[in-house]
């Protein structure tokens, strides 16, 4: 039962996911082929990119950029500040063509921010894949699987897979659901 999504105690939303893995990092999904062993990743010094930011990395010697535009909205020299018109694109090579694409886009936030939770190559082809929580509200968390392997010739990425939580939970506790 989830307190503030089932206004009626018999209403049963909710899901509860465990496994006997002590892992904390655990990523559970089916319905794509996955290689065994150690993902090769990238760390990531700051998961929140906010409008004007940018984050490159390389990956596999090739350049890769996520950057955010938007507009920050709020007092003079404070930290407390609004963002509206967020957009989150990814710059990479693919095929000796540079492509930039929209990966996220949110009007406004309600004291949330779009955060890298991961970037490594998942689906084993040898390019980076992405694991971003896209939500924009403080209640609510939302890990998008973005995969490369099957995207489109002028995208670098596809969503595969999100799972959308909203109130209390165990947020140590979290998967994906593949759409």
């Amino acid at each position: 039962h989830d307190g503030i999504v089932d206004a009626d105690e018999s209403i049963k939303t909710g899901w509860e996911i465990s496994t006997k893995n002590v892992n904390p990092n655990l990523l559970l999904m089916q319905g794509i082929e996955l290689k065994e062993g150690l993902l090769k990743h990238v760390v990531i010094p700051n998961s929140e990119l906010l409008p004007g930011d940018s984050l490159s990395f390389i990956y596999d010697e090739i350049n890769f950029c996520l950057s955010a535009t938007g507009n920050k909205i709020g007092e003079n020299n404070s930290e407390y500040y609004q963002v509206e018109n967020y957009k989150l694109f990814l710059t990479g090579v693919k095929n000796g063509q540079e492509i930039t694409q929209l990966l996220v886009e949110h009007e406004n936030f309600d004291d949330a921010m779009i955060s890298i939770q991961f970037i490594g190559d998942i689906d084993g082809d040898g390019f980076p894949d992405l694991i971003l929580d896209t939500a924009r509200h403080y209640n609510v968390d939302n890990p998008t699987l973005y995969l490369s392997k099957g995207a489109g010739e002028n995208q670098l990425l596809q969503v595969v897979g999100w799972h959308r939580s909203v109130g209390c939970y165990n947020k140590k506790q979290k998967f994906l659901e593949l759409r």
